[in-house]
């Protein structure tokens, strides 16, 4: 009976040890991709709300430093989607890249997708944005630094694009991916 409990007492140990594992885990050993979903789905909570401090909040701190109407340009995001968001594909795409030196990364980043973002008027449109994870060259990288909007092609309006909140102007081209 002794032997019983004790075995049970340490098969609930376990278990308990199994679970905590997973709330250990840190940001910094997310995959890019998990990275990709976790700030894909962040932005577009923030969209949805329309949300002005929150999309500010993922952005690099170049852009909220180098945007003196950084509010005015999210706004006009907002404004530009067309009735209420009412579904978006879950499963955020991404693909990544960075530069690495000495077996550590020295730049990374993730190019997320978020697709099939229907409105209650009809339209349909898709975000990407570019996101560094690490740039030890440029740390105020560091964010979302580019977000582009497209309204997706319908029978009556071909495909268009807007480049909101962009980053890379003639003096600083070369930091941007």
């Amino acid at each position: 009976m002794k032997t019983r409990m004790i075995t049970w007492g340490l098969l609930i140990c376990l278990i308990c040890l199994s679970f905590s594992g997973c709330v250990w885990k840190r940001d910094h050993s997310l995959t890019p991709n998990q990275i990709a979903e976790q700030v894909g789905n962040d932005l577009m909570e923030a969209i949805i709300d329309k949300d002005i401090s929150a999309v500010e909040a993922l952005l690099c701190p170049e852009f909220q430093d180098s945007h003196p109407e950084l509010d005015k340009e999210i706004h006009d995001m907002f404004y530009l989607i067309d009735g209420d968001i009412v579904s978006y594909d879950e499963s955020i795409y991404a693909i990544s890249g960075g530069t690495t030196a000495e077996g550590e990364y020295v730049e990374r980043y993730v190019e997320p997708g978020i697709r099939n973002i229907r409105t209650s008027t009809g339209k349909t449109y898709s975000i990407y944005f570019v996101y560094y994870i690490v740039n030890n060259e440029h740390p105020k990288l560091l964010g979302i630094c580019n977000i582009h909007m497209v309204l997706e092609e319908d029978d009556e309006n071909p495909t268009l694009g807007y480049g909101f909140i962009e980053y890379g102007t003639k003096e600083n081209e070369d930091v941007f991916v």
